[in-house]
């Protein structure tokens, strides 16, 4: 039985264990007890704020699983073996514009006590047996949910349409775009250089107002969820819409996606290494920028970026139409 971690007496006193890592995917799994067993909630990518990617509460989950009591007191027993609180505090130092992986695990406890641990690219001994552990529970119930909404997928389409889906568009779990405007306020055109994209420290101390617009689309066993966000520093505007989509919906919307050849986009048109870099704890999006991200259920199938005033990469206004036309169908319910 799992009676030592976090210096509990009784494997009840486990309440919440979560884990976050930077590079992995999910990026982010919380297992929360319940009077059942436990339910296990998966954050595909939750890199703009990595800095409270624990801070589970925030977010919606794209996707969850529940297990039985056997399988949380099995997959307790797996962590004890582990010696997890042995762990050290941190492994590892973070370093500017090198560290690759930072990574996360909090375990709350229902009698106050609580362990921490985190690391930069350095890792406790035992790391590959945790790192299976942690993303192996409620695997098999992914497979079969994953399973279930791509047979839903090809029987609706090919019913329908008399053709098959792609692989990309079967595999297409969920969506991020981001958009981000800047305005320098007092600032003169040479203060920040002659393009949007320039890093001088004379541009940083100045104050900014920045407008961001989120659109972000996640499967689900009915179709999808869009959640779309803008926050407008010069205006004070705040805007937030959650919709559903239709499975005939969320088809129409990935066969446009594979129309436009979103899947060839290039990795990088901002030609910026420092784009993605986690500065001071937060995601380092340069000003005037956006960044596009499509995930699976257990990888990222692409990553593109660049910035609003530079190469675009093909169908560019062709994509912020249909994300502009997603947006507005979702508003309108």
């Amino acid at each position: 039985m799992f009676f030592s971690l976090c210096n509990s007496n009784s494997p009840n006193e486990v309440e919440q264990i979560i884990f976050h890592s930077s590079v992995k995917v999910p990026r982010t799994i919380s297992i929360t007890k319940t009077a059942k067993g436990a339910t296990v909630k998966y954050y595909l990518d939750l890199s703009l704020e990595k800095r409270y990617a624990l801070n589970v509460s925030k977010y919606t989950e794209h996707f969850s699983v529940e297990l039985s009591m056997d399988e949380w007191l099995k997959f307790m027993n797996v962590l004890q073996e582990l010696r997890i609180k042995e762990w050290k505090k941190e492994y590892g130092e973070r370093k500017r514009f090198v560290t690759k992986e930072e990574w996360e695990l909090k375990i709350l406890s229902s009698n106050g006590n609580s362990f921490y641990s985190q690391g930069y690219d350095a890792y406790p001994t035992n790391w590959d047996k945790f790192i299976k552990t942690i993303y192996d529970v409620g695997r098999k119930k992914i497979i079969e949910m994953e399973s279930q909404i791509e047979t839903k997928l090809k029987a609706e389409y090919e019913k329908t349409n008399g053709t098959f889906l792609t692989d990309f568009e079967l595999s297409i779990a969920y969506i991020d775009f981001l958009f981000k405007e800047t305005d320098y306020i007092n600032a003169k055109p040479d203060d920040c250089g002659t393009t949007s994209n320039s890093f001088a420290s004379s541009c940083i101390q100045r104050e900014t107002k920045d407008t961001y617009f989120r659109f972000s689309v996640t499967r689900t066993i009915k179709g999808a969820r869009v959640e779309y966000c803008l926050s407008d520093d010069k205006t004070g505007k705040l805007e937030q819409i959650k919709a559903e989509l239709n499975i005939d919906e969320w088809i129409a919307f990935i066969k446009t996606l594979s129309k436009y050849r979103i899947n060839e986009w290039e990795k990088n048109y901002a030609n910026d290494s420092r784009f993605g870099f986690n500065y001071n704890g937060q995601y380092y999006i340069p000003s005037n920028s956006w960044h596009l991200k499509i995930f699976s259920l257990d990888k990222e199938i692409l990553a593109s970026r660049g910035y609003t005033d530079n190469k675009h990469p093909p169908n560019w206004k062709e994509f912020r139409k249909l994300v502009d036309d997603t947006v507005k169908k979702a508003g309108s319910r």
